[in-house]
């Protein structure tokens, strides 16, 4: 996988290019909440990156002691909150769910394991208020709410009566909603509050929506991608859930994300593109950015929050990378 770091002016002027092998393919990333740490994860890789001064780093290999199938991984949240930063989640191939403690003495850093869901789980999400609260989003068409403190019980199961969850997310203004993404092609809403029926449906897609993102300033903005090659701007205030705005793509979309403080601004990755497009959505006829040079595709993007012209994003090859390709 190749970590990319790519910062965006109006004017280019210089490219800086730095990797780092990590022996596997890649699959999701995660970012510190100070920015100086990215957690990588695929089938053969669990480790912590340092980002400093343009280079990359290996920190910390998660993959020692005996190697079992909870150090394969599909999906990774670092936690948000800076008070829980040596607290990580990872989702398993095998359908586990695994926290880690990064600041455990030795080298076995794993720190409970959970295995309630049936089948894989496609997505986790950390509570944005709640430090102990994970959210997960699994094949077997469920939701769970787990209280990591518990080590045998998680906390609800909201059930979507639908095919496999994609994607769920919570709301970073509404700190009791969640948006979850289903193979059918729905989005639900629901308040963690009431975990016996949603609070809305939007028909979003024909066929799986493989991605959601909550936007960071307008608290009535959803984002969705899916695999009928559309990203949908959907506006929670409105009563005929028809998307605000459509832009239609090359290819599958796999997944996306709002850039910080510049509230028109997305940025996307496909499922047969190498490419990485930001799209003004006010303006969804062509990109206001791409990002070309890669060979294979994208499987995660991040932007950096603490400095909005800095995005990261993985290809699944066997390499880490760094790049800066505008100047501040």
């Amino acid at each position: 996988g190749i970590l990319v770091m790519a910062s965006r002016t109006a004017t280019p002027k210089r490219a800086t290019n730095a990797s780092l092998k990590c022996g596997g393919s890649l699959n999701a990333l995660s970012l510190s909440p100070d920015g100086r740490n990215v957690v990588v994860v695929g089938r053969e890789v669990l480790q912590i990156v340092g980002i400093s001064d343009g280079k990359l780093v290996e920190k910390q290999n998660l993959r020692v002691g005996k190697i079992n199938l909870n150090y394969s991984s599909v999906d990774v949240k670092w936690h948000p909150q800076e008070a829980q930063s040596h607290t990580i989640a990872s989702a398993a191939t095998n359908g586990a769910v695994v926290i880690w403690n990064i600041n455990v003495q030795g080298a076995q850093k794993q720190e409970r394991i959970i295995n309630e869901h049936t089948r894989l789980v496609n997505s986790i999400c950390w509570h944005p208020e709640h430090a102990y609260t994970l959210l997960s989003g699994s094949q077997d068409g469920t939701m769970k709410l787990w209280d990591i403190r518990d080590p045998t019980h998680h906390t609800v199961t909201f059930d979507g009566k639908s095919d496999s969850v994609r994607h769920v997310e919570f709301s970073p203004h509404f700190s009791n909603y969640f948006a979850a993404g289903f193979d059918n092609g729905t989005i639900l809403i629901w308040d963690i509050r009431k975990h016996s029926a949603y609070d809305r449906k939007i028909t979003a897609h024909q066929g799986p929506v493989f991605c959601i993102d909550w936007h960071p300033s307008d608290r009535a903005l959803l984002a969705s991608g899916g695999r009928d090659k559309f990203i949908q701007i959907w506006d929670l205030n409105s009563s005929n859930m028809k998307p605000k705005t459509t832009i239609q793509t090359v290819s599958s979309v796999s997944h996306l994300r709002w850039r910080p403080y510049h509230p028109q601004h997305i940025a996307f990755s496909a499922l047969s593109d190498s490419k990485i497009h930001v799209w003004d959505y006010k303006k969804p006829y062509m990109p206001y950015l791409s990002f070309a040079g890669h060979s294979d595709q994208v499987t995660d993007i991040c932007w950096d929050r603490h400095s909005p012209n800095i995005m990261l994003r993985f290809l699944e090859i066997f390499k880490l990378n760094f790049q800066d390709e505008f100047s501040s």
